[in-house]
């Protein structure tokens, strides 16, 4: 019985430890104004370039956002509020299990021509 029990419980930890490497990484960050002041509910967009695969979420309270499960790969980070300007990151680089904090700024719009 233990020549079974000590091989099954080595292949048990093995694979324990294996499905912890998890090859994802996390895009987060926050949404402020130029005045450093949290945007709350601002739209932001992650978008992997190369496969167009996007995720949109929106600022909590703190103005912070979080998109987890991103495959390795380069990024635009776009985040949009009403009475401000589209803001954009460019080539953003998501490496294994990166976990990347950002900060996005956000400019006002002009008024409207009347």
């Amino acid at each position: 019985m233990k020549r079974v029990l000590v091989p099954a419980s080595i292949f048990v930890f093995l694979c324990a430890l294996a499905s912890a490497q998890d090859p994802r990484g996390t895009i987060a960050g926050r949404v402020i104004d130029r005045l450093d002041s949290v945007d709350v509910g601002a739209k932001v967009q992650v978008a992997n370039v190369q496969t167009a695969v996007r995720a949109t979420v929106l600022t909590n309270d703190a103005g912070a956002f979080t998109v987890p499960f991103r495959i390795p790969g380069t990024y635009r980070v776009t985040a949009e509020m009403a009475g401000f300007k589209t803001a954009s990151l460019e080539n953003v680089e998501l490496r294994v299990a990166d976990t990347l904090n950002l900060t996005v700024r956000l400019r006002s719009a002009p008024p409207p021509n009347k």
